[in-house]
Protein backbone atom coordinates (compact mmCIF):
# COMPACT_ATOMS: atom_id res chain seq x y z
CA UNK A 1 0.00 0.00 0.00
CA UNK A 2 1.24 3.46 -0.98
CA UNK A 3 0.04 6.68 0.65
CA UNK A 4 0.06 9.70 -1.64
CA UNK A 5 -0.55 13.33 -0.66
CA UNK A 6 0.21 16.86 -1.84
CA UNK A 7 2.92 17.24 0.83
CA UNK A 8 5.25 14.96 2.81
CA UNK A 9 4.53 13.76 6.34
CA UNK A 10 6.52 16.44 8.16
CA UNK A 11 4.82 19.22 6.20
CA UNK A 12 1.37 17.77 6.93
CA UNK A 13 2.13 17.47 10.64
CA UNK A 14 3.25 21.08 10.76
CA UNK A 15 0.18 22.17 8.81
CA UNK A 16 -2.29 20.44 11.14
CA UNK A 17 -0.40 20.92 14.43
CA UNK A 18 -2.87 23.56 15.67
CA UNK A 19 -6.01 21.99 14.16
CA UNK A 20 -8.20 20.53 16.95
CA UNK A 21 -10.00 18.31 14.43
CA UNK A 22 -6.85 16.46 13.33
CA UNK A 23 -4.79 13.98 15.35
CA UNK A 24 -1.28 14.60 14.04
CA UNK A 25 -0.06 11.34 15.63
CA UNK A 26 -2.52 9.37 13.46
CA UNK A 27 -1.34 10.80 10.13
CA UNK A 28 -0.06 8.05 7.86
CA UNK A 29 3.50 8.17 6.57
CA UNK A 30 3.36 9.63 3.06
CA UNK A 31 5.15 7.46 0.49
CA UNK A 32 4.88 9.80 -2.48
CA UNK A 33 4.21 13.53 -2.93
CA UNK A 34 1.92 14.30 -5.85
CA UNK A 35 2.04 17.88 -7.03
CA UNK A 36 4.71 19.14 -9.39
CA UNK A 37 5.43 15.53 -10.38
CA UNK A 38 2.90 13.37 -12.19
CA UNK A 39 1.48 10.41 -10.28
CA UNK A 40 3.51 7.92 -12.31
CA UNK A 41 6.68 9.88 -11.53
CA UNK A 42 5.76 10.11 -7.84
CA UNK A 43 4.80 6.45 -7.35
CA UNK A 44 7.16 4.87 -9.88
CA UNK A 45 5.01 1.79 -10.54
CA UNK A 46 1.55 0.60 -11.54
CA UNK A 47 -1.11 -0.36 -8.99
CA UNK A 48 -4.25 -2.49 -8.95
CA UNK A 49 -6.49 -0.10 -6.99
CA UNK A 50 -6.67 3.57 -6.20
CA UNK A 51 -8.75 4.59 -3.18
CA UNK A 52 -9.41 8.30 -2.71
CA UNK A 53 -11.67 9.27 0.18
CA UNK A 54 -12.61 12.96 0.19
CA UNK A 55 -9.81 13.75 -2.24
CA UNK A 56 -11.31 14.49 -5.65
CA UNK A 57 -12.93 17.71 -4.43
CA UNK A 58 -9.48 19.04 -3.44
CA UNK A 59 -7.54 18.45 -6.66
CA UNK A 60 -6.72 21.58 -8.70
CA UNK A 61 -7.18 19.95 -12.12
CA UNK A 62 -9.82 17.23 -12.04
CA UNK A 63 -9.33 16.02 -15.63
CA UNK A 64 -5.55 15.67 -15.35
CA UNK A 65 -5.90 14.09 -11.89
CA UNK A 66 -8.16 11.36 -13.30
CA UNK A 67 -5.88 10.90 -16.33
CA UNK A 68 -2.83 10.42 -14.09
CA UNK A 69 -4.74 7.89 -11.98
CA UNK A 70 -5.61 6.02 -15.16
CA UNK A 71 -1.94 6.02 -16.19
CA UNK A 72 -0.83 4.44 -12.92
CA UNK A 73 -3.50 1.71 -12.96
CA UNK A 74 -2.89 -1.80 -14.21
CA UNK A 75 -5.01 -2.87 -17.19
CA UNK A 76 -7.75 -4.26 -14.95
CA UNK A 77 -7.25 -1.60 -12.29
CA UNK A 78 -10.14 0.00 -10.47
CA UNK A 79 -10.79 3.26 -8.63
CA UNK A 80 -12.86 3.84 -5.51
CA UNK A 81 -13.95 7.40 -4.72
CA UNK A 82 -15.69 8.67 -1.59
CA UNK A 83 -17.13 12.10 -2.37
CA UNK A 84 -18.79 14.65 -0.07
CA UNK A 85 -22.36 15.61 -0.96
CA UNK A 86 -22.65 19.41 -1.06
CA UNK A 87 -26.15 19.36 0.43
CA UNK A 88 -24.88 18.11 3.81
CA UNK A 89 -21.42 19.69 4.18
CA UNK A 90 -19.91 23.14 4.66
CA UNK A 91 -20.26 23.54 0.85
CA UNK A 92 -24.02 23.83 1.47
CA UNK A 93 -24.27 27.38 0.04
CA UNK A 94 -22.00 26.81 -2.96
CA UNK A 95 -23.11 26.01 -6.51
CA UNK A 96 -22.28 22.66 -8.08
CA UNK A 97 -19.21 22.54 -10.30
CA UNK A 98 -19.78 23.38 -13.96
CA UNK A 99 -18.15 21.80 -16.98
CA UNK A 100 -16.51 25.10 -17.98
CA UNK A 101 -14.76 25.40 -14.59
CA UNK A 102 -13.28 21.91 -14.89
CA UNK A 103 -12.16 22.46 -18.49
CA UNK A 104 -10.60 25.82 -17.58
CA UNK A 105 -8.44 24.24 -14.86
CA UNK A 106 -7.41 21.57 -17.37
CA UNK A 107 -6.53 24.18 -20.01
CA UNK A 108 -4.18 26.02 -17.65
CA UNK A 109 -2.83 22.72 -16.23
CA UNK A 110 -3.35 23.82 -12.65
CA UNK A 111 -1.11 22.05 -10.13
CA UNK A 112 -2.31 24.20 -7.21
CA UNK A 113 -5.80 25.48 -6.41
CA UNK A 114 -6.55 28.48 -8.60
CA UNK A 115 -7.48 31.88 -7.08
CA UNK A 116 -11.00 31.48 -8.48
CA UNK A 117 -11.46 28.16 -6.67
CA UNK A 118 -10.03 29.61 -3.46
CA UNK A 119 -12.38 32.61 -3.58
CA UNK A 120 -15.42 30.48 -4.34
CA UNK A 121 -14.56 28.30 -1.34
CA UNK A 122 -13.60 31.00 1.16
CA UNK A 123 -16.49 33.34 0.34
CA UNK A 124 -19.22 30.70 0.58
CA UNK A 125 -18.36 27.91 3.07
CA UNK A 126 -19.88 27.87 6.53
CA UNK A 127 -20.91 25.64 9.42
CA UNK A 128 -23.59 23.06 8.60
CA UNK A 129 -25.20 20.43 10.80
CA UNK A 130 -25.70 17.22 8.79
CA UNK A 131 -28.86 16.11 10.59
CA UNK A 132 -30.51 19.53 10.29
CA UNK A 133 -29.62 19.62 6.60
CA UNK A 134 -31.27 16.22 6.08
CA UNK A 135 -34.35 17.46 7.90
CA UNK A 136 -34.60 20.38 5.52
CA UNK A 137 -34.38 22.89 8.36
CA UNK A 138 -33.34 26.48 7.73
CA UNK A 139 -29.64 26.81 8.50
CA UNK A 140 -28.22 30.18 9.52
CA UNK A 141 -25.35 31.19 7.29
CA UNK A 142 -22.18 31.51 9.36
CA UNK A 143 -19.24 32.04 7.02
CA UNK A 144 -15.88 30.56 7.95
CA UNK A 145 -13.72 33.30 6.37
CA UNK A 146 -13.82 37.08 6.23
CA UNK A 147 -13.83 38.81 2.86
CA UNK A 148 -10.39 40.29 3.56
CA UNK A 149 -9.07 36.88 4.59
CA UNK A 150 -10.36 35.29 1.39
CA UNK A 151 -8.71 37.97 -0.75
CA UNK A 152 -5.42 37.50 1.10
CA UNK A 153 -5.37 33.75 0.52
CA UNK A 154 -6.24 34.13 -3.17
CA UNK A 155 -3.55 36.81 -3.57
CA UNK A 156 -0.92 34.55 -2.04
CA UNK A 157 -1.86 31.79 -4.48
CA UNK A 158 -1.70 34.23 -7.40
CA UNK A 159 1.46 36.12 -6.46
CA UNK A 160 3.54 33.49 -4.67
CA UNK A 161 2.14 30.15 -5.86
CA UNK A 162 1.06 29.19 -2.36
CA UNK A 163 -0.77 25.87 -2.00
CA UNK A 164 -4.02 26.49 -0.15
CA UNK A 165 -6.02 23.32 0.40
CA UNK A 166 -9.68 24.03 -0.45
CA UNK A 167 -12.60 22.25 -2.05
CA UNK A 168 -12.00 23.16 -5.67
CA UNK A 169 -15.06 21.19 -6.82
CA UNK A 170 -18.56 20.81 -5.42
CA UNK A 171 -20.83 17.85 -6.14
CA UNK A 172 -24.11 16.17 -5.47
CA UNK A 173 -24.65 12.59 -6.71
CA UNK A 174 -26.65 13.88 -9.67
CA UNK A 175 -24.26 16.70 -10.59
CA UNK A 176 -21.21 14.43 -10.36
CA UNK A 177 -22.63 11.71 -12.61
CA UNK A 178 -23.90 14.32 -15.07
CA UNK A 179 -20.48 15.98 -15.23
CA UNK A 180 -18.70 12.65 -15.67
CA UNK A 181 -21.04 11.71 -18.51
CA UNK A 182 -20.20 14.93 -20.34
CA UNK A 183 -16.47 14.59 -19.73
CA UNK A 184 -16.58 10.99 -20.97
CA UNK A 185 -18.49 12.03 -24.12
CA UNK A 186 -15.79 14.61 -24.84
CA UNK A 187 -13.06 12.00 -24.41
CA UNK A 188 -11.65 13.85 -21.39
CA UNK A 189 -12.22 11.06 -18.87
CA UNK A 190 -11.34 7.42 -19.60
CA UNK A 191 -13.45 5.80 -16.91
CA UNK A 192 -16.78 4.00 -16.84
CA UNK A 193 -18.92 3.77 -13.72
CA UNK A 194 -18.82 0.26 -12.28
CA UNK A 195 -21.06 0.87 -9.24
CA UNK A 196 -22.62 3.82 -7.47
CA UNK A 197 -23.77 4.17 -3.87
CA UNK A 198 -25.96 7.18 -3.17
CA UNK A 199 -25.69 9.30 -0.02
CA UNK A 200 -27.18 7.43 2.92
CA UNK A 201 -29.71 9.22 5.17
CA UNK A 202 -28.06 11.43 7.79
CA UNK A 203 -24.63 10.99 6.16
CA UNK A 204 -22.66 13.34 3.91
CA UNK A 205 -20.90 11.27 1.24
CA UNK A 206 -21.54 9.03 -1.74
CA UNK A 207 -19.29 6.32 -3.20
CA UNK A 208 -18.26 5.63 -6.79
CA UNK A 209 -16.48 2.62 -8.28
CA UNK A 210 -14.82 3.13 -11.68
CA UNK A 211 -13.09 0.98 -14.31
CA UNK A 212 -10.75 2.03 -17.08
CA UNK A 213 -12.63 2.44 -20.35
CA UNK A 214 -11.24 3.34 -23.78
CA UNK A 215 -14.63 3.83 -25.48
CA UNK A 216 -16.05 7.35 -24.81
CA UNK A 217 -19.56 6.27 -25.87
CA UNK A 218 -19.55 3.28 -23.55
CA UNK A 219 -18.11 5.30 -20.69
CA UNK A 220 -20.69 8.07 -21.11
CA UNK A 221 -23.52 5.53 -21.28
CA UNK A 222 -22.45 4.03 -17.95
CA UNK A 223 -22.65 7.42 -16.25
CA UNK A 224 -25.98 8.28 -17.87
CA UNK A 225 -27.44 5.00 -16.63
CA UNK A 226 -26.40 5.88 -13.09
CA UNK A 227 -27.71 9.43 -13.47
CA UNK A 228 -31.16 8.11 -14.37
CA UNK A 229 -31.14 6.02 -11.19
CA UNK A 230 -29.94 8.91 -9.02
CA UNK A 231 -32.60 11.23 -10.46
CA UNK A 232 -35.24 8.58 -9.86
CA UNK A 233 -34.09 8.07 -6.29
CA UNK A 234 -34.13 11.82 -5.70
CA UNK A 235 -37.62 12.11 -7.15
CA UNK A 236 -38.86 9.17 -5.09
CA UNK A 237 -37.38 10.65 -1.93
CA UNK A 238 -38.94 14.05 -2.64
CA UNK A 239 -42.30 12.38 -3.28
CA UNK A 240 -42.07 10.43 -0.01
CA UNK A 241 -41.13 13.58 1.89
CA UNK A 242 -44.06 15.47 0.38
CA UNK A 243 -46.45 12.64 1.19
CA UNK A 244 -45.19 12.51 4.79
CA UNK A 245 -45.62 16.27 5.13
CA UNK A 246 -49.17 16.11 3.75
CA UNK A 247 -50.01 13.29 6.17
CA UNK A 248 -48.59 15.29 9.10
CA UNK A 249 -50.55 18.38 8.11
CA UNK A 250 -53.75 16.37 7.76
CA UNK A 251 -53.22 14.90 11.22
CA UNK A 252 -52.66 18.35 12.74
CA UNK A 253 -55.79 19.70 11.06
CA UNK A 254 -57.83 16.82 12.47
CA UNK A 255 -56.44 17.44 15.95
CA UNK A 256 -57.22 21.16 15.69
CA UNK A 257 -60.78 20.42 14.55
CA UNK A 258 -61.25 18.06 17.51
CA UNK A 259 -60.01 20.76 19.92
CA UNK A 260 -62.34 23.39 18.44
CA UNK A 261 -65.29 21.01 18.67
CA UNK A 262 -64.54 20.13 22.30
CA UNK A 263 -66.63 21.53 25.14
CA UNK A 264 -63.54 22.92 26.90
CA UNK A 265 -62.65 25.02 23.85
CA UNK A 266 -66.17 26.48 23.72
CA UNK A 267 -66.28 27.12 27.49
CA UNK A 268 -62.96 28.99 27.44
CA UNK A 269 -63.89 31.20 24.45
CA UNK A 270 -64.74 34.23 26.67
CA UNK A 271 -61.43 33.92 28.49
CA UNK A 272 -59.48 33.83 25.22
CA UNK A 273 -61.36 36.89 23.98
CA UNK A 274 -60.52 38.75 27.21
CA UNK A 275 -56.80 37.84 26.91
CA UNK A 276 -56.68 38.98 23.25
CA UNK A 277 -58.34 42.29 24.15
CA UNK A 278 -55.93 42.87 27.03
CA UNK A 279 -52.93 42.06 24.83
CA UNK A 280 -54.07 44.47 22.10
CA UNK A 281 -54.67 47.20 24.66
CA UNK A 282 -51.17 46.73 26.09
CA UNK A 283 -49.64 46.88 22.60
CA UNK A 284 -51.40 50.16 21.83
CA UNK A 285 -50.13 51.73 25.05
CA UNK A 286 -46.58 50.63 24.21
CA UNK A 287 -46.62 52.08 20.67
CA UNK A 288 -45.02 55.51 19.97
CA UNK A 289 -47.42 58.37 19.27
CA UNK A 290 -48.58 58.54 15.63
CA UNK A 291 -47.90 54.90 14.74
CA UNK A 292 -50.53 52.40 13.71
CA UNK A 293 -50.82 48.88 15.08
CA UNK A 294 -49.94 46.03 12.77
CA UNK A 295 -52.68 43.65 11.71
CA UNK A 296 -53.10 40.84 14.20
CA UNK A 297 -54.59 37.45 13.61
Amino acid sequence: MFYVDHADTSALRAKYAADPHVSVADLAEVDAVWGDKTLVEAVGRTVDYVIASHVIEHVPDLITWLAEIRDVLAAAGQVRLVIPDRRYTFDFWRSETRLADVVNAWCVKARRPLPHSILDFCLEVGEVDVIRAWRGEIIDRKLSYTFEGALGIAADARDHGGYHDVHCWVFTPASFTSLMARLAELGLVGFACRAFFDTEPNSLEFIVHMDRCDDPTQAAASWKAILATVDSQTSDAAYRDAEALRATNASLVRQLDEIRDSSSWKLTAPLRAFVDAARNSWRKRRMPHGTRPANTA
